[in-house]
């Protein structure tokens, strides 16, 4: 790693050594490694100010050690002209040309060494943490040689279903398959109507295309970014036959009044409105002291290797108390068979790797403290970068985020985000465009400007890390340049 010194670091090191002795040591090092530079723009000013002063000498000297990260040819001088604090600005631009870190302070050494690298989902800590249990885990699966609904997967149901407190709990293959089991276990039909947010990861209306039903699109709370529940009534008709609300994020929806809703519509019209959540980035948030996947008539999630719980490929699971439909599901899972070989319905290969289960089982042993230090920091960060121009996630009082993601939004959310990569700092921008203008629901005859809560979060939201083993050091480095960045 290379290091551009801020003429203030300069001067203290030669003069005042106003530090730690630890510190200019370690300079001493990176300086005998020729990593240190000096931006060119920089060096009249610190001659200046050494010129009458007893550590002239020394700054010769220094002088003939130091590496020299000169001003880029390519600046534009009229942009030059324009520049507030021009000698940060040509400090920063001689930085960036030699790949170099600007070292204002201590601190800024100590976030190289023992910060950086920052991943958005540390998933490799996570290994380590677990390897040994996990590695016996797959190992009796391997020795067992039951790969395909092996007893790990009985057991991760049961556990899964005991967490949830659902009376059933049952491993598919994917978060997708999941949903898709959901709705043909209710035996969509085309030109049903399915209720879902427009702004989401695609799946949810994608499977409800799949079975040439229509997706009814409502708009988002613009705080949470879930569903806005106080517009799905005025999107229900008679042939609405469910709603899939998303926990967005890791918080879950209005989950009461959404059920409400539909059981008023059920009487209403004479049939069953079904809710099925889709906890996909919320298995393990609550809402009302209840956890995600025991909220509604069925619940999806998704063990994708990125959720709040991942396996080590796909992996799903759809949760229900109603027994006729856990029933129908485990059938449908199987091709629909009732017994080996014998089909009661049309059902799909959609079942769970006994290795993965595995996996999962472990996990689970450590999810509950993973949730709270995923509050925790959720939480920290909300302090971290309050009172700002960024616009902060919303959790209501009465709901408990998995954090899935911590997403933040910003007017400039281009710049925001080159400036966080410059410094080594990973983003991901979810869902760039709302369903309703995606190329493959334009036979919906939608325009820009029909969701504006969803065009508007779409332009502006990011996500910032977000992993258990993210730590405080990690943090109010993102924090402190997502703060300067976005000012």
């Amino acid at each position: 790693m290379r290091y551009v010194l801020h003429p203030e670091i300069v001067i203290d090191w030669l003069t005042k050594r106003k530090h730690p002795a630890e510190f200019y040591l370690k300079l001493e090092t990176l300086l005998n490694e020729k990593a240190l530079y000096c931006a060119a723009s920089s060096l009249s000013h610190m001659e200046s100010y050494f010129v009458a002063k007893p550590e002239h000498r020394s700054w010769r000297q220094f002088l003939s050690q130091v590496q020299i990260a000169k001003t880029p040819s390519y600046l534009d001088h009229q942009v030059l002209n324009q520049i507030e604090n021009l000698d940060n600005y040509l400090i920063e631009q001689s930085a960036k040309a030699v790949d170099a870190r600007i070292l204002y302070s201590p601190m800024d050494l100590q976030v190289v060494n023992d910060i950086l690298p920052i991943n958005f989902i540390d998933l490799k800590a996570q290994y380590h943490q677990m390897q040994p249990e996990i590695e016996q885990a797959m190992d009796e699966v391997l020795n067992s040689t039951q790969f395909i609904m092996g007893p790990p997967i009985t057991q991760l149901e049961n556990t899964l279903a005991e967490y949830t407190g659902s009376r059933y709990a049952l491993t598919c293959g994917n978060g997708t398959d999941a949903l898709m089991l959901a709705l043909m276990a209710i035996d969509i039909q085309p030109g049903d109507e399915v209720i879902t947010p427009v702004y989401s990861f695609f799946a949810a209306a994608e499977v409800i295309a799949l079975f040439q039903a229509k997706p009814i699109f409502v708009d988002i709370e613009a705080d949470t970014y879930n569903i806005d529940a106080s517009k799905i009534a005025e999107r229900i008709t008679p042939k609405t036959r469910a709603i899939i609300p998303v926990g967005l994020y890791g918080q879950v929806a209005d989950m009461q009044e959404i059920n409400a809703i539909a059981k008023q519509y059920s009487a209403k019209f004479g049939h069953k409105i079904y809710v099925i959540e889709d906890a996909c980035q919320s298995f393990g948030a609550e809402y009302q002291g209840q956890k995600s996947c025991h909220l509604s008539d069925m619940a999806c999630t998704s063990f994708f290797p990125a959720k709040p719980l991942g396996c080590y490929g796909d992996g799903g699971a759809i949760f229900t108390d109603d027994e006729a439909l856990a029933k129908k599901i485990d059938m449908l899972r199987v091709h629909g068979q009732s017994t080996r070989y014998f089909h009661k319905y049309i059902g799909m290969n959609a079942r769970f790797d006994t290795l993965q289960a595995a996996v999962l089982n472990v996990k689970m042993r450590t999810f509950a403290n993973e949730v709270s230090t995923r509050i925790e920091l959720g939480q920290r960060y909300d302090t971290l970068l309050k009172d700002s121009a960024i616009i902060l996630p919303i959790i209501r009082a009465d709901r408990a985020s998995v954090y899935a993601q911590y997403s933040v939004r910003v007017s400039n959310r281009d710049a925001v985000i080159k400036y966080l990569s410059e410094h080594k700092i990973p983003t991901s921008v979810h869902y760039p465009m709302p369903l309703h203008l995606q190329e493959c629901f334009n036979g919906l005859g939608f325009k820009a400007g029909d969701y504006p809560v969803a065009e508007q979060v779409a332009t502006e939201i990011f996500s910032l890390p977000m992993s258990p083993f993210l730590t405080e050091a990690q943090q109010n480095y993102i924090a402190k340049h997502l703060l300067a960045a976005s000012k």
